[in-house]
């Protein structure tokens, strides 16, 4: 018993090693490198979408880029509006995936359903 007394004091830290502890988990917790630009990123999108055991639509795989696609409904950007924190976020390649598949969507099944 007196053993494990003893461990159990050596385990507690002085606030010199919390200190030196916080320091090296902030160090460990900052990102590497640099951010990439919206302008660098690209998503990938394949889907089915069915209703009621009924196929939709599907988009076997295609890539998008930073760019809103042409031709967008304006009530579909205002469906899908993006969420600003630090930056705009009204072009990226995700936003502009679910801009197209909405459009199609709504291509096949209109506004109503």
């Amino acid at each position: 018993m007196a053993a494990a007394a003893v461990e159990k004091e050596e385990e507690q830290w002085t606030e010199e090693e919390w200190a030196e502890w916080e320091q090296a988990k902030r160090k460990a917790e900052m990102p590497m490198g640099s951010s990439p630009s919206t302008e660098s990123i690209v998503s990938y999108v394949s889907c089915k979408v069915y209703l009621m055991d009924k196929l939709k639509c599907v988009e076997p795989g295609r890539l998008f880029f930073s760019e809103i696609p042409k031709g967008i409904d304006p009530r579909i950007q205002e469906m899908l509006q993006p969420i600003f924190s630090h930056i705009n976020r009204d072009d990226h390649s995700e936003r502009a995936a679910f801009l197209h598949i909405t459009r199609a969507l709504l291509k096949r099944c209109g506004w109503q359903g």
